[in-house]
């Protein structure tokens, strides 16, 4: 399967892309090909970034939403177009794998939500409830 990773980058260390990194490492692990929009280059104007994440997004099957997602607006928006799209949305269940252990990032610790309807986690109210 196909997977874009989404998350909060900006005012993080870094862009946040130890996190990026380390879930693109286990979602190959797990025989996934992953588009990374970490890879992207800084200097870019903030709204060059957008267009770029949606068309490589809309090559994907699915959306893996990192830890922190709801707190970044372009996150919102690509999870919300991919739903839109009817792809496979899910959400990491823990952020371990911003560390040394990269362990949570596999197949069991994402829940998909049904026809890319809601994004599906531990505790987090989906469309048919809570997940």
């Amino acid at each position: 399967m196909i997977v874009y990773i989404a998350g909060k980058m900006t005012g993080l260390p870094d862009k946040g892309r130890g996190l990026f990194r380390a879930a693109a490492e286990r979602l190959r692990e797990d025989g996934h090909t992953v588009i990374d929009p970490s890879v992207l280059p800084d200097g870019l104007p903030t709204a060059a970034y957008m267009p770029i994440c949606l068309a490589m997004l809309q090559q994907a099957d699915a959306i893996c939403m990192l830890p922190g997602w709801e707190d970044s607006p372009g996150a919102l928006v690509e999870g919300s177009y991919a739903k839109y799209q009817k792809k496979i949305v899910f959400e990491l269940k823990s952020a371990a794998c911003g560390g040394k252990d990269t362990s949570s990032v596999t197949a069991d610790a994402v829940t998909p939500s049904p026809q890319g309807e809601g994004v599906a986690a531990a505790g987090r109210e989906t469309k048919d409830g809570l997940a």
